[in-house]
């Protein structure tokens, strides 16, 4: 009976000490890991930030930040609580008590999913917030801070702007990665002005986009650009385009001064066909010889852009345009331009008719190191009738 006891305590006793070595190892584990996850780089192109002790790296899953007790306010009206693959919500906050951080959200996903599966791919941090934000290379966000600090910490920015009350620094001109100061200038600007720091890193897998273009699937389209075809929210539109055709696909068309009469030859720019919030601009001509109202003449041009509420469009040859579309990617295609130009902010590419006829189409793409998102992109499909 007594050797049945000892052995009792024996095994007791064994499984007593492994137990608080796990205990142990798992303290030290978490030790190790909160140690690590203190130490913030040097590197300011690492997009690293410290906030309230914990070290953040863009692009970064919603979850981290849920993890540490913030939690997603969106301030849409009405709020958006899903997003679709690709899609970014610019209209969010981080919140924590009375601390509040702007983010844009973004899904990486391939299927719709909810603001808290999301990834947090740019931050807005305002020194008067009371927000305790570390930068790389130790520099603390506040009132205080200083244009020596930031040279001091991370050298001459890639451009400096100065306006009438502020300083702006900017350490990336892309839209993808950008790091921007702003320090306000006392004396100049009212007292609940604040210095902030911007932070992004928008860049997605590349194998991104064919992951959610390949739920969408092909469509019945031509192959050829100037055929001015284009498939928007699941249906094919043909040139010539008429009202009737938008309008029984659930658009509709909207504008100032509808009932204004349009003198012959007259052209009536920025109407609109409108399809919950997506929007579809429209250019019109009279081209008969007597007053027309605007739903009466004819459609010269469309502009597709990704800006209001269409996150993509396929354009002849089942070529998709949305926010992963690049210039390269639009001459692989359709092949050079007939016609290039450059301005600060955008590329323009237009192709013209290879058959003798009026149409051309002409892509407006956002420069990628000017900073503009690539929302701001666009395709005129161009019909010149006589």
């Amino acid at each position: 009976m007594k050797k049945m006891k000892k052995r009792r305590f024996t095994a007791f006793l064994l499984t007593f000490i492994l137990l608080t070595a796990s205990l142990a190892a798992c303290h030290t584990k978490k030790k190790q890991e909160e140690m690590e996850e203190k130490t913030l780089s040097d590197d300011l192109y690492s997009y690293q930030v410290s906030i309230d002790g914990h070290v953040y790296s863009l692009p970064c899953p919603v979850s981290e930040f849920e993890e540490h007790g913030w939690a997603i306010y969106n301030d849409s009206d009405p709020a958006v609580e899903f997003l679709a693959s690709g899609e970014t919500n610019e209209q969010c906050y981080l919140k924590k008590g009375k601390e509040r951080i702007p983010v844009d959200l973004y899904n990486a996903h391939a299927e719709k999913a909810p603001l808290s599966y999301s990834t947090v791919v740019m931050m807005r941090i305002h020194a008067s917030d009371g927000i305790e934000t570390i930068l790389p290379g130790g520099l603390s966000l506040y009132f205080d801070t200083t244009e020596e600090k930031i040279y001091s910490a991370y050298g001459e920015p890639v451009e400096r702007v100065e306006s009438t009350n502020t300083v702006q620094y900017d350490y990336n001109k892309s839209y993808n990665k950008m790091i921007e100061f702003r320090l306000f200038i006392p004396g100049k600007t009212n007292p609940y002005s604040n210095n902030y720091f911007y932070i992004a890193n928008r860049e997605v897998p590349d194998d991104q986009a064919i992951l959610y273009r390949s739920k969408v699937g092909k469509v019945a389209i031509a192959d050829e650009l100037e055929s001015c075809q284009v498939c928007v929210d699941g249906h094919v539109f043909t040139d010539p385009f008429s009202f009737e055709e938008w309008e029984e696909n659930g658009w509709l068309f909207v504008g100032h001064d509808l009932d204004r009469l349009l003198a012959p030859n007259d052209i009536h720019n920025m109407t609109e066909f409108n399809k919950g919030d997506m929007t579809i601009q429209l250019g019109l001509r009279n081209t008969s010889e007597e007053e027309r109202l605007p739903r009466n003449c004819a459609i010269t041009t469309v502009k597709l852009e990704l800006l209001f509420g269409v996150n993509y469009y396929i354009l002849p040859g089942n070529f998709f345009f949305d926010r992963f579309t690049t210039i390269q990617d639009i001459i692989d295609q359709y092949g050079q331009p007939d016609e290039s130009t450059e301005w600060k902010n955008y590329i323009g590419m237009t192709y013209l008719s290879k058959t003798g006829s009026q149409n051309s189409i002409e892509f407006v793409i956002a420069r990628v190191d000017s900073g503009k998102s690539p929302l701001y992109s666009s395709v005129n499909l161009k019909r010149n009738v006589e």
